[in-house]
This record gives structure tokens, C-alpha cells and sequence, in this order.
């Protein structure tokens, strides 16, 4: 039987709670936002460690089990999206819309169902996030122990793509960084008028 669009947004969840099975007791629950959307379909990497999740608002969201985070998101669909699955290599996350059309993302290259190159920078992105680094970004020290230069991080509070917990929670395990969170802004805050000028400013001056 085919569903509208109405009976998907009946569906989900708007909150995604982490439960221990040992004890029935909810260890954590996680960030979908302010207006979080219905939850239709859930699915982990091998391992467990990452879980996709999508939703009725077409966007497919991608979590950090370990850390209880959500490390990026993008808008997959323009409906509501039913069913989500990692490739086998995990390499493409195939996704199917209400209407039955589905789409294959490639996490390590351009190819997919949409005109190549659009979800290019999100591809790499994905690599950078799945990806093992050779280092822990965590353990980093302060390279500027005599303020003698800065480390600064600037976000958008309305980044769809990668969420600003993200960045909050960077800044909280490394305090030495010069955080810059601009109210209203997306992914594409940089090219906003002025936005260059006031980074390199905060850089060689200092200050918010």
C-alpha cells in the first residue's frame, strides 16, 4: 500500500534515546536540534560506532555512538525519506524516498545518482569523519602556550551540513581555542560580505 506524505510525518520519533539493554535504562539521548523532524529509519556501520539516521524533513543525519554526537547531516531528499542503509563496504549509503526513488551516496568519490560534483565538499567531509586519523584531535595541545598566536574555530549555529554540538563540544575539551559561533549563519557564512575582512582581523588583532 502507498502512503502519502501525511502518513510519513505521522511516523518517528522526535528524539533518539540510547538505551542500555543490561539494565533498561537510558543512557543518552541524541541531538536532532531545536525542531527536531520524525525519525523513519535507523541503520549502524559494522561496527556500531556510527549510525545514519533519516528522516520525513529528507534529510539523512550521522551520529558518533562514542561520543553521543551528531557529526554531520545534509539534505539527501526533497520528501520524506522511509529507509536508509550503509553499501557493503561502507563506502555509499543507499537511501529510498516515499515516492520510491532512491539514491546511492559514495562517501569516497563524486559518483551517485545526482549530477557529479554537488555533494563533492560533503563527500570529503565524510571521509574526514569516518576516516582513521593517526592522531587524537583530542590529546592536541595549545601550540601557543605565551599567546604569541591563536587557534581559531568559527561556525554557523544553523550549519546543516555539520552541526555546531560538534564544535561546542571541541571547544569544550580544548579551551585554548578562540571560538567564534555566528548567530544565524550557515555553512557558507565565509563569503558573506565582510566575513573575510572580520577573520583576519580577530586572527592579527584578537577579539570577537
Amino acid at each position: 500500500m502507498r502512503h502519502g506524505t501525511s502518513y510519513m510525518d505521522k511516523l518517528g520519533f522526535v528524539s533518539l534515546i540510547v538505551w542500555n539493554m543490561k539494565t533498561w535504562k537510558a543512557m543518552t539521548v541524541l541531538p536532532l536540534g531545536e525542531d527536531p523532524p520524525a525519525i523513519t529509519s535507523l541503520c549502524f556501520n559494522h561496527n556500531g560506532k556510527i549510525l545514519a539516521a533519516v528522516a520525513t524533513d529528507g534529510m539523512i543525519h550521522m551520529f558518533d555512538m562514542s561520543a553521543g554526537l551528531q557529526i554531520t547531516g545534509w539534505p539527501a531528499h526533497d520528501s520524506a525519506i522511509s529507509s536508509v542503509l550503509f553499501g557493503p563496504d561502507e563506502t555509499s549509503i543507499f537511501s529510498l524516498e516515499i515516492d520510491g526513488k532512491w539514491y546511492a551516496i559514495f562517501l569516497g568519490s563524486q559518483a551517485q545518482i545526482r549530477p557529479a560534483g554537488e555533494f563533492e565538499s560533503l563527500h570529503r567531509d565524510l571521509i574526514y569523519a569516518f576516516g582513521t586519523w593517526v592522531f587524537e584531535p583530542m590529546d592536541l595541545e595549545n601550540p601557543f602556550p605565551n599567546n604569541e598566536g591563536s587557534i581559531q574555530l568559527w561556525h554557523g549555529d544553523k550549519d546543516r551540513i555539520l552541526p555546531v554540538t560538534l564544535q561546542r563540544y571541541i571547544v569544550q575539551r580544548l579551551p585554548w581555542i578562540e571560538y567564534h559561533e555566528l548567530q544565524g549563519s550557515g555553512h557558507m557564512f565565509p563569503y558573506a560580505d565582510g566575513m573575510t575582512d572580520a577573520m583576519i582581523k580577530a586572527l592579527l588583532v584578537g577579539g570577537k
